[in-house]
């Protein structure tokens, strides 16, 4: 499951999110390093319906249980259908809506190279995820870390904290 969150440009729904709510169906698709311009000239405000496919100069790719086509380009593609979406705010002349939509992924495609060979993690440097954070601003991943989650089981017997609160 993934949730997707929307704040249009005021007095504009932003396409995706329209798209969303019509077809029910998507496909994510991550953002790399190397696609950065295309994915942001398709950002331009142009009339809705237009194909941001030349604007991008990005390549569609098949899909097989949504109807959207996937970026070929993409290091990752995640295939959604819509479960929920929620609205807020009043969309009006001059106002910002934002919303958010709960996607149930239906098919993952992750380029070959970019895997181990069990295909059970991604590598981050063939990766280069780039996320945008809000307005012009974006982020890149560098690094990941894990960190093992604690078990109350274990941590209950020597933590005074724990145990005080068990036996409040």
């Amino acid at each position: 499951m993934f949730i997707v969150g929307f704040s249009s440009r005021p007095g504009r729904e932003k396409d995706t999110f329209r798209n969303l709510k019509e077809t029910g169906e998507c496909v994510i698709n991550t953002v790399s390093e190397s696609m950065i311009e295309a994915v942001n000239a398709s950002s331009i405000d142009a009339p809705y319906g237009l194909s941001e496919w030349q604007i991008s100069g990005l390549h569609e790719a098949p899909t097989s249980t949504v109807k959207p086509s996937r970026v070929q380009e993409s290091v990752l593609s995640i295939e959604g259908k819509v479960i929920d979406i929620k609205e807020f705010g009043a969309p009006s002349e001059g106002m910002s809506v934002a919303g958010l939509a709960l996607i149930k992924a239906t098919r993952f495609w992750v380029r070959e190279d970019a895997t181990n060979q069990e295909a059970s993690h991604i590598d981050l440097e063939k990766l280069r995820p780039v996320a945008q954070l809000g307005g012009m601003s974006y982020g890149r991943i560098l690094s990941t870390f894990e960190l093992p989650r604690k078990r109350w089981h274990d941590e209950y017997p020597q933590n005074e904290t724990l145990t005080n609160l068990q036996h409040q």
